[in-house]
């Protein structure tokens, strides 16, 4: 509970803060369920980031070290299964995390 503890909320704050900056590589992809749907269980790997070097003439794609993910529930309450860790997620609530560790 953020309201107990404000170190967490600070350190959430600041990685929301950098999430929306221009230095972050944050994209966005919105899944929208009914209410009798479900996404199946699967593994994201993370993405590549593809650059192109002008002074080379060449693409460059090198792999990402970091990719925070966040999962905002709009909806009914859900259940984010993470590493085997099953979290119950409120309506109004989000998980957010980095993809790659």
């Amino acid at each position: 509970d953020c309201e107990e503890d404000p170190t967490r909320l600070a350190r959430d704050v600041k990685r929301l803060t950098y999430l929306s900056s221009p230095q972050s590589s944050l994209t966005t992809l919105a899944l929208i369920y009914g209410p009798n749907s479900s996404m199946t269980a699967h593994t994201d790997s993370p993405t590549k980031r593809i650059t192109y070097d002008e002074k080379l003439g060449r693409t460059i794609v090198s792999e990402i070290r970091s990719e925070w993910l966040a999962m905002i529930n709009f909806g009914a309450d859900c259940i984010f299964s993470l590493d085997g860790v099953e979290i119950r997620v409120e309506e109004g609530g989000a998980v957010v995390f980095d993809g790659c560790r």
